[in-house]
């Protein structure tokens, strides 16, 4: 586990990184249209929701748990973000 100074460390150069990122994308937000908020939470949901059903085998209950969600709201997600393969 992270001592609490790491993890400090971590979510600044996370920060910057994203500062460096959006700012790039909002100069460019013809490549997103005119959602680019949405499309941002899109990916960084996206992202997570595939990390965390990995890290716990596809346990909805753990990867729930994890990501601080409801199960529920968990597979609602899912569902939205075409990550169960059905389209």
């Amino acid at each position: 586990m992270r001592k609490d100074g790491e993890l400090e460390r971590f979510y600044d150069i996370l920060e910057v990184k994203l500062e460096d990122v959006a700012r790039d994308l909002l100069m460019s937000n013809e490549l997103l249209g005119d959602n680019l908020l949405k499309s941002i939470q899109r990916v960084i949901e996206r992202t997570l929701i595939s990390c965390a059903l990995r890290m716990t085998k596809k346990n909805m209950s753990k990867a729930s748990r994890l990501l601080g969600i409801n199960r529920n709201t968990l597979r609602k997600k899912i569902r939205e973000l075409d990550l169960d393969g059905g389209g």
